[in-house]
């Protein structure tokens, strides 16, 4: 596993290597609602010893290595609830056509393909913004900002598509 410690003067954070098998580490998995792939568990550290040779990069520059790996987690995130603000539209369409309401399907009033229309149009722009910030940044371009940006705008039109 990775951590982060404080190390040196200043608290600076440095980033160590340590095995989870070494003596004094215990842990317990925990139970979670979503991203079951993502190993989450509680890590208990007792009196555990790491030699210098575990650490990653320079000392104090730890906290600088994980905002830059922290772009692709964030910008995974985005990737993921775009997918499934599509697939919630894409259910939501399919009950529409199906469901009949004074003898025609919901999806033929006008409000309803309104709010379609209008959720269709989010998870479009969301989509473009995301695959623009994959293009920048695999063309190594600093992409802090959009990562940021796209992981919230689509997390949170995830959660209205839903609604």
């Amino acid at each position: 596993v990775t951590l982060a410690v404080k190390t040196g003067e200043g608290n600076h954070l440095s980033l160590l290597l340590v095995e989870l098998t070494s003596a004094g580490i215990t842990r317990t998995k925990l139970n979670k609602m979503g991203w079951h792939s993502s190993d989450t568990a509680e890590i208990r550290f007792d009196g555990v010893r790491v030699p210098v040779e575990n650490r990653i990069g320079a000392e104090g520059a730890g906290f600088y290595y994980l905002m830059e790996s922290l772009q692709l987690e964030r910008l995974v995130a985005a990737i993921l609830a775009v997918a499934g603000s599509q697939y919630a539209l894409d259910l939501t369409l399919q009950y529409l056509h199906e469901r009949e309401t004074f003898g025609k399907p919901l999806a033929n009033y006008q409000a309803i393909r309104h709010a379609l229309a209008d959720s269709a149009t989010e998870i479009a722009v969301a989509r473009e913004f995301v695959y623009s910030t994959c293009w920048k940044m695999e063309r190594g371009q600093n992409v802090v900002q959009e990562c940021s940006m796209a992981k919230l705008f689509a997390a949170e039109l995830q959660k209205r598509t839903v609604d």
